[in-house]
């Protein structure tokens, strides 16, 4: 299972690296906003896909990221298997940025024997390795989850609380990160 601390730098490494819009674009195969994702999360909870008119408010991405990145934290867990738990939080919210951006840990090769073997420098490696995919736009963003895995970049979460992200349940009340 994801570690709290592995969900809230999760989300912070993707605030980063996909920045925010409010308004739809297209990318590689859906209509995208908010934080690089094809849906926004409502105030009640609803989930909605972006349309050409969907015009996502911070409020409405910060709630589909925390959705989502618990969900695409759940989807390396379950593709990796039990040793998920014992990597280190920053190696999990690498694979879990890695998942959020390709819909799968199995995309890069190696990755997820990697993870099972606990081997922050294989994962590493693995990472690095994806670098050159779709012509290297993502090459800054593999580069950086690579030195997450090995402890040479920090990541801290901005004005957000590990709790209001882990913590996510879907309900109106979620936490404002902005606000605390």
């Amino acid at each position: 299972m994801a570690t709290p601390e592995s969900i809230a730098l999760a989300a912070e490494l993707l605030r980063q690296k996909e920045g925010i819009r409010s308004k739809p674009y297209w990318d590689v195969n859906a209509l995208r906003a908010g934080y690089g994702s094809d849906t926004t999360t409502l105030a009640d909870g609803t989930v909605k896909r972006i349309t050409k008119d969907t015009v996502v408010s911070k409020e409405d991405a910060e709630r589909d990221l925390a959705r989502r990145v618990t969900d695409f934290a759940n989807i390396a867990q379950k593709e990796i298997g039990a040793n998920f738990s014992n990597l280190t939080p920053q190696a999990q919210a690498a694979i879990t940025s890695v998942a959020y951006n390709y819909g799968t840990t199995k995309k890069v090769a190696g990755l997820v024997k990697a993870a099972q073997a606990g081997d922050n420098a294989a994962i590493a490696k693995a990472i690095t390795g994806a670098a050159g995919h779709n012509n290297g736009v993502n090459r800054q963003r593999r580069l950086d989850e690579a030195a997450i895995v090995l402890g040479k970049k920090q990541l801290t979460p901005n004005a957000l609380t590990i709790d209001s992200v882990a913590g996510y349940n879907g309900a109106a009340n979620v936490p404002n990160p902005q606000s605390q």
